[in-house]
């Protein structure tokens, strides 16, 4: 009977054994998350200050670029009334040279 008791407290240890190195690992594993988090937390901040940023740097870049359109359309309207003068000038000389 003292063989028997032996195997079970033998069986015993080696489970509390087994316990104790899962408890192990899964302390590390908590660790490891924990440092996972933190990190996590430093990513979702500098994610939402970049979002930030970009949105200040779209609006700046409508502000620096809607004079160049207007110019632009401006400029765009000048030649064509260039174009529409030269047009005119050109059939009143065509019609002056057949006239004369």
């Amino acid at each position: 009977m003292d063989d028997n008791f032996k195997r079970i407290e033998e069986k015993i240890e080696k489970l509390a054994d087994k316990v104790e190195s899962t408890n192990d690992r899964l302390s590390s594993i908590d660790k490891t998350v924990a440092v996972y988090n933190e990190q996590l937390k430093i990513h979702i901040e500098g994610t939402v200050q970049n979002r930030e940023a970009l949105k200040l740097l779209q609006n700046q870049i409508k502000l620096e670029v809607e004079p160049i359109k207007k110019h632009v359309n401006m400029v765009e309207g000048a030649l064509k009334l260039l174009g529409l003068i030269g047009m005119i000038i050109t059939i009143i000389l065509g019609v002056i040279k057949i006239f004369s």
